[in-house]
């Protein structure tokens, strides 16, 4: 991916977006033990956690399953990531939970700035969303983003819970719009949604697609059909890891390119635990031609 910028009205910018679940040592389990009691695995993990974000050369980073509770594997997260981005990180712990959400932006950026605009709880499931704004530095032009990770389908009354909780994310993200609108700031150039949606052809991406939202992967590989993001408990290979965008009344959005790190690795097929043990999730990078108008 590149960092060049395309020709447009007043902007042009190319924006990279990673999501990634890093699976939360405490969920990293088998029969014999739990990640989270071995302090060299948690430490070594991180690690290689921020390896692989550092790897994806994204401007914004969206991250789940965070492990904030825990202070040495915060600090080791921050070693390793804090001279790339910005050290002021938005979190958001779900209830009752010791992970939750992350947003960090890289110092290369073409960001003047990232601010936390809304906390949503779904109120279900302890589950939770977040909404940041993102100043685009040259022009001043405005993104809106929700980042979520959602609940796992097991039945049909989770299934349903799930899109009630992705509605009110999308609802929280036209109301900060809004918002912007009424108080004399101007249209946003365009609102994204990124996450672990739990989801592939279900009521969730269809809500999405209905409220005019475009998968980044699928406008750039045509369709989500071959490709693997996650590997489930139960030993199901999905693509559930999305980055999805919307234009606004202020501008025009474009998916560039679309990644599934690491890239070596063929995306239609879970990688061996030899080549990819950092999460039971890779990473998905979306770049976006971004144009004010």
């Amino acid at each position: 991916m590149s960092s060049k910028r395309t020709s447009g009205p007043s902007d042009g910018t190319r924006l990279r977006v990673l999501t990634f679940n890093v699976l939360a040592p405490p969920y990293k389990t088998n029969s014999r033990f739990c990640e989270a009691s071995d302090r060299s695995r948690v430490v070594r993990r991180a690690g290689e956690m921020a390896d692989a974000v550092l790897a994806g050369d994204a401007h914004l980073v969206l991250l789940q399953e965070v492990w904030l509770a825990d202070d040495g594997y915060m600090a080791e997260l921050h070693k390793a990531l804090d001279d790339s981005f910005h050290a002021e990180w938005i979190e958001l712990c779900r209830p009752e939970r010791e992970e939750g959400l992350v947003v960090m932006w890289a110092k290369t950026a073409p960001l003047a700035s990232v601010e936390l605009v809304a906390e949503v709880d779904y109120g279900e499931d302890c589950r939770v969303g977040l909404v940041v704004e993102a100043v685009l530095e040259e022009s001043g032009g405005r993104l809106l983003v929700g980042t979520t990770h959602l609940s796992h389908p097991k039945t049909t009354r989770v299934m349903a819970m799930m899109t009630r909780q992705i509605k009110m994310l999308t609802t929280a993200l036209d109301d900060a719009a809004e918002a912007a609108e009424s108080d004399g700031r101007g249209p946003v150039v365009a609102t994204l949604v990124a996450g672990d949606l739990n989801a592939v052809d279900s009521d969730v991406t269809a809500w999405l697609a209905g409220c005019g939202y475009t998968d980044g992967w699928s406008a750039i590989h045509g369709n989500r059909e071959g490709v693997v993001t996650h590997k489930t408990h139960t030993r199901m290979f999905v693509a559930c890891d999305y980055v999805m965008a919307r234009a606004g009344a202020g501008g025009r959005i474009t998916a560039a390119d679309a990644l599934l790190l690491p890239t070596h690795l063929k995306p239609g097929r879970w990688p061996k635990y030899a080549d990819w043990r950092v999460s039971d999730h890779r990473p998905v990078v979306v770049e976006w031609a971004v144009e004010t108008a």
